[in-house]
């Protein structure tokens, strides 16, 4: 069960101020969105990037798949915040959210987490549909860009 949370997890730049006041791996709610607690490993997040678990604890993640620590492809949220290496902050987990994509998405596409540029997701090939962790709301074909994803819980 996810807790409210009384400000914008989203406006939260650099959120190692809240590490006492929140847990790690827990999910807030906010206006209808869901965010988890996290700490970031191996990079800096910008907004919009995708990351993935660095760790078997639920709360540990990177973007970084090219030199990371990730340790698996899904996706398991979107920063919508900049969170620097090592700090805590949030990521969103539920609703529709701006998130990097490659090239050539198209509306209705099935999304997985990166496995080509760090922070960017991309569109599903056969025999990957178990790392599926949203799905593209609209299509982007000027290159790596935000759009909008639905992600699942």
């Amino acid at each position: 069960m996810a807790t409210m949370v009384g400000f914008d997890p989203s406006d939260q730049d650099n959120n190692d101020h809240q590490k006492a006041k929140y847990l790690p791996g827990e999910k807030y709610e906010f206006k209808g969105k869901s965010y988890r607690y996290i700490l970031v490993e191996d990079a800096n997040l910008a907004v919009g990037d995708v990351v993935m678990p660095a760790a078997v604890d639920n709360y540990t993640v990177t973007n970084d798949y090219t030199g990371g620590n990730a340790i698996a492809l899904i996706g398991v949220g979107v920063a919508t915040s900049i969170i620097t290496d090592g700090q805590y902050g949030f990521v969103q987990v539920e609703g529709v959210v701006d998130a990097k994509v490659h090239t050539d998405t198209a509306a209705g596409d099935p999304m997985i987490g990166p496995n080509a540029t760090d922070g960017t997701a991309e569109v599903m090939a056969a025999g990957e549909e178990h790392l599926v962790f949203a799905f593209a709301l609209e299509a982007d074909d000027t290159g790596v860009a935000a759009i909008r994803l639905q992600i699942g819980g």
